[in-house]
């Protein structure tokens, strides 16, 4: 049986997995961001999606200067075979997601880990806020996850989407089921 420690430490280690391809225009903020988070026991894997612009470099010059981020390269193989060779790296017990053109909250971590330890969730998510411009429809589903405060209210929608925005996924390791998968 796979028991789960009742609260975290504050100190745990959370792998925060950030898949990219081409995403240069926004990856230094984006990792800049993870930089400065207040709970600093965070390893950041970058997966190098065979991108064709200087993501790769941006990702490996932070990687240089902090021993907190790691890049990981492959041939071209799209988000979700990014994301899994990400979660297959990390060595957290906690899993972020994050986007290569997400900005991340100071205290995202922090908060979320606490979020886990005082609810005794398996994964959380968080608000989002999209920019600049964007669709309606966009704008419409931005409402609907940031109206979901509860964990009442996401379970009530958690068939209409998935509840927790991507780029705002915090979960326990053993929570994550695609971790083993190729």
């Amino acid at each position: 049986m796979n028991r789960r420690p009742p609260h975290p430490s504050p100190g745990s280690l959370v792998s925060v997995l950030v898949p990219v391809r081409d995403g240069e225009a926004y990856l230094d903020e984006a990792l800049r961001s993870l930089a400065e988070q207040t709970h600093e026991q965070i390893e950041v894997i970058v997966v190098d999606d065979g991108p064709r612009d200087a993501s790769g470099d941006i990702a490996r010059d932070r990687a240089a200067r902090d021993e907190r981020f790691r890049v990981v390269r492959q041939d071209a193989q799209g988000f979700a075979a990014a994301s899994r060779r990400a979660c297959a790296e990390a060595r957290g017990a906690y899993v972020a997601a994050m986007g290569a053109d997400d900005v991340a909250r100071p205290r995202r971590i922090e908060v979320q880990l606490a979020a886990l330890r005082d609810e005794g969730l398996d994964a959380c998510g968080g608000g989002v806020a999209y920019v600049p411009e964007v669709t309606d429809g966009l704008r419409r589903y931005e409402r609907w996850l940031n109206s979901l405060t509860t964990v009442e209210r996401a379970r009530r929608d958690l068939f209409v989407e998935c509840p927790i925005g991507h780029p705002t996924l915090f979960a326990r390791a053993d929570a994550i089921s695609y971790r083993a998968v190729d």
